[in-house]
């Protein structure tokens, strides 16, 4: 037996010893859980004979449901099914004005944004005047709960657009109504409230705004309802398919006018331009997601990683690389347009004949 030889059968006894080692060590640790568990386990059937605890269980959900009485009211066209009488009765008394402003606010979930200096109001605001962030904006509408989950409608907002909107229709609140356990009262907006407990009224609930033209806002939230009726459904799948691409088309574009704003080499050696990825973008993308945005810049000496004493993730080039080239646009899958061409042509096959097997007893 050559040296050589006995070396190799050196190193595969080591590792041999080494992975009997392993597994040893693992499955003492092993047994060590397992005895562990069995400790603070306790068996069913001990549980069932012993303790005489039942093995199951009944809800009545459904039957106490059912012997519910709903109280229904009429708003906007819509009915209303109410389970308090009491709130029945202090909205019928309401005007049909109030009634309507309350339907839009709290069942449709039209919130404050249209009223200015409300939290809503001021959180729409900031995202179109403070900045320059991509903002996606959407509309809710809860419909129903359906076996506990709960069901509604979705629907996209231009942001910009609806921003402008919105600063231009506000209506102005001038004045806040603090609703507490016995009653409430209201105070003029800019007083300064915190919340605390009332010696009369008792504890705080929530405060709502008080427009100033009523009328002109249950218009405004008319139409807003008025307005997304109308819009044609859409696939959800597919829209977001379409944002997942464009959040790595976003990333790309934005890498690649960061790189052609540089004027020098901004590595710390200085011989390498580089943008940092977004950290935004780095939470949510997937490793295919990083592959797609890394096919979509359009560089040679293109790489992803670190710096030291920096935190996050960096797209480098080196400093003669071209940076006057736009973003690669990804190509079509082939193998995709031909599945989908062979699928198109293939004749459909008709369904296949079962048995039917009779159970004689």
């Amino acid at each position: 037996m050559t040296e050589h030889e006995k070396y190799q059968e050196h190193i595969r006894h080591t590792h041999d010893a080494f992975c009997k080692t392993v597994i040893r060590h693992a499955a003492i640790d092993a047994a060590r859980s397992i005895r562990s568990r069995r400790k603070r386990e306790i068996s069913l059937e001990y549980l069932i004979e012993e303790k005489h605890y039942p093995f199951s269980t009944t809800d009545k959900y459904f039957a106490e449901q059912s012997g519910m009485t709903s109280y229904p009211l009429f708003v906007c066209g819509q009915m209303v099914l109410l389970e308090s009488p009491e709130l029945a009765a202090a909205l019928s008394a309401l005007s049909q004005m109030e009634q309507e402003i309350i339907f839009l606010y709290y069942f449709q979930r039209l919130t404050h944004v249209f009223l200015q200096g409300t939290p809503q109001h001021n959180t729409w605001k900031f995202y179109g005047e403070q900045t320059r962030d991509r903002v996606l904006a959407y509309a809710v509408e809860l419909t129903g709960k359906v076996r506990g989950v709960i069901r509604g409608n979705l629907y996209e907002l231009d942001y910009p657009q609806h921003f402008r909107h919105v600063a231009a229709e506000a209506v102005q609140a001038d004045n806040i109504i603090l609703h507490y356990e016995k009653g409430g009262r209201e105070q003029p907006a800019g007083l300064y409230f915190d919340g605390r407990p009332d010696p009369k009224l008792g504890a705080f609930l929530l405060y709502e705004a008080k427009p100033n033209e009523p009328e002109h806002l249950r218009e405004l939230l008319r139409q807003e309802q008025k307005g997304r009726a109308q819009l044609a459904p859409g696939d959800f799948k597919a829209h977001v398919t379409a944002l997942h691409d464009g959040i790595i088309l976003a990333e790309a574009q934005r890498i690649v006018a960061g790189l052609k704003d540089l004027s020098a080499p901004n590595s710390p050696n200085k011989t390498h331009f580089m943008v940092k990825l977004s950290p935004y973008f780095v939470q949510i993308a997937s490793s295919k997601d990083t592959d797609r945005l890394f096919s979509m810049l359009p560089y040679k000496s293109l790489c992803f990683t670190g710096m030291k004493d920096r935190h996050g993730l960096y797209a480098v080039i080196g400093k003669d690389e071209n940076r006057d080239k736009e973003v690669r646009r990804p190509r079509a899958s082939i193998r995709r347009q031909l599945s989908e061409t062979k699928q198109a042509a293939a004749p459909k096959k008709a369904p296949a004949r079962t048995k039917k097997n009779e159970l004689e007893v």
